[in-house]
């Protein structure tokens, strides 16, 4: 819903990677003016920094900060509008992440978990 945060900045959420499947929300940071390089793609001129449908966030808490933390939001992430968002954790990551002699096991939609759908 609108003005939902999925990340305040400082704070520690469950690592996760978020596609935006729909809407647009604002992404802002005090200690990283440079949200680029943190996130890994152009967010644009305006003042007000916004990601829109096809991008995602969440990248960065699934690494290890300089004290080995996961999890903790560099950033502020709120939906300027109705956003559905895809999440991938820990656990969805890994599980299709493996090495390549277990790739004959296929992962299908019933191996995923749903963790909630917003919007």
């Amino acid at each position: 819903r609108k003005g939902m945060s999925f990340f305040t900045e400082g704070t520690r959420s469950d690592p996760a990677l978020y596609l935006i499947r729909k809407g647009k929300v604002s992404i802002q940071s005090s200690n990283h003016p440079n949200l680029e390089s943190v996130l890994g793609f152009d967010l644009g001129t305006k003042d007000v920094k916004t990601i829109g449908k096809d991008g995602y966030f969440g990248n960065d808490t699934l690494g290890a900060n300089e004290t080995g933390e996961f999890g903790l939001a560099v950033y502020t992430v709120t939906a300027l509008e109705e956003v559905e968002v895809g999440v991938l954790d820990m656990h969805a990551i890994k599980r299709l992440a493996k090495p390549k002699e277990d790739k004959a096991e296929k992962t299908s939609m019933e191996d995923l978990d749903m963790i909630r759908i917003l919007g």
